[in-house]
């Protein structure tokens, strides 16, 4: 599963995006094997010629960091269900919860 973002790094939130994305996968009955993102190369600089895409993009290996984050993720995902179920809006809650 790979993410692109327009971003120079790997954020928290890129993270538990891959998570929430993998157990949805799952649940669909969808075998996941790996997690990356792909971001901008802080050092890329275009000058007279175009960029290749290696030149320009790097692709980071998250797949850890989402393993870890899955738990937490789906307790999160289970949660949300109860509150869109309910009648009543959350109170104090913030989402993404990070």
């Amino acid at each position: 599963m790979i993410e692109v973002k327009a971003s120079t790094s790997v954020k928290a939130l890129h993270v538990h995006d891959l998570a929430f994305q993998w157990g949805v996968a799952e649940a669909l009955g969808l075998k996941v094997r790996s997690a990356a993102v792909v971001h901008l190369r802080r050092e890329a600089v275009r000058g007279e010629e175009p960029l290749a895409a290696e030149e320009l993009l790097l692709v980071e290996d998250v797949t850890s960091a989402v393993c870890d984050a899955l738990p937490g993720t789906r307790a999160d995902a289970s949660r949300l269900l109860k509150v869109l179920a309910s009648e009543q809006p959350p109170r104090g809650a913030s989402w993404p919860p990070l």
